[in-house]
């Protein structure tokens, strides 16, 4: 059983509206069939040269009209790549950021996104909205060389470190940071306190290393209280002396403890 429709002009001038908006996509429609013809009609122009010039300027200047049917009107091929050989590369007025060469555009999707680019703002980490080819593989070739430098940097530290009478380590930023990732860590997967790992004990506590494997980028830590630190260090669990600097500050307890509950809240309530 059909639902009768009310009786209202508003009602009606939906209707009214919506009628209209499919009477025009079915003449767009219409039109677009016909203009893509007209580009196949192309065809029919006998002086090649023209023919060719015609099908440019409305590859370029008539984005509505289908390319296949451009290019199969000028080249008897349906697809554009033959029209775009011939046509060659253009410009529209976008210099490259980086050497200020207009860049040469090749197709009606390289022309939008080009423009929406140099409109927009950076997309490359050194600042540039657009590049041209050569200037994209010199900044990839550049990219390269530099995290190649980083990572010999890297590699020169880790090994001085590897070095480092084990005591003299813990004096370094790296311990530090390393230290700290290890709390953070360890609050991020029990979202309560810092406790001893082994028995939760909240007393006198220290940061003790497992292997000297990765010092410096990936040291393998534990937080020990005293009694479990000497059973550890009994079963020669542990490496190194103990130092001062392994232990827990108060200050840095705190400071780690401030720190997550900044960014996450108080976990206790």
């Amino acid at each position: 059983m059909s639902t009768p429709r009310p009786v209202s002009p508003e009602l009606d001038a939906i209707f009214d509206t919506a009628e209209e908006i499919r009477a025009t996509e079915a003449k767009l429609k219409a039109l677009k069939v016909r203009g893509n013809e007209q580009a196949q009609a192309l065809a029919g122009i006998p002086d090649k040269r023209l023919r060719l010039e015609a099908a440019v300027y409305a590859y370029w200047h008539a984005p509505e009209i289908n390319a296949s049917d451009i290019a199969f009107g000028a080249t008897g091929r349906a697809h554009p790549s033959a029209l775009l050989k011939l046509i060659g590369p253009v410009s529209v007025g976008v210099p490259c950021d980086r050497c200020a060469t207009d860049l040469p555009i090749t197709s009606r999707a390289m022309m939008k996104e080009t423009l929406d680019r140099a409109q927009g703002g950076s997309r490359w980490f050194e600042g540039y909205r657009v590049l041209c080819i050569p200037c994209q593989e010199a900044v990839t070739e550049e990219r390269h060389v530099q995290w190649e430098e980083k990572e010999r940097q890297t590699e020169r530290r880790r090994a001085e470190l590897r070095a480092l009478p084990y005591g003299d380590y813990l004096k370094t930023e790296e311990w530090r940071d390393q230290r700290d990732w290890h709390l953070w860590t360890l609050l991020e997967t029990r979202q309560a306190d810092l406790g001893c790992e082994t028995c939760g004990a909240q007393g006198s506590r220290g940061i003790f290393h497992t292997t000297r494997e990765r010092l410096g980028w990936g040291d393998e830590l534990i937080l020990l209280c005293e009694t479990c630190e000497t059973a550890l260090r009994g079963a020669d669990k542990l490496i190194g002396p103990p130092t001062p600097d392994n232990q827990l500050s108060a200050a840095t307890e705190q400071r780690i403890l401030n720190a997550h509950e900044a960014r996450y809240g108080d976990p206790s309530g």
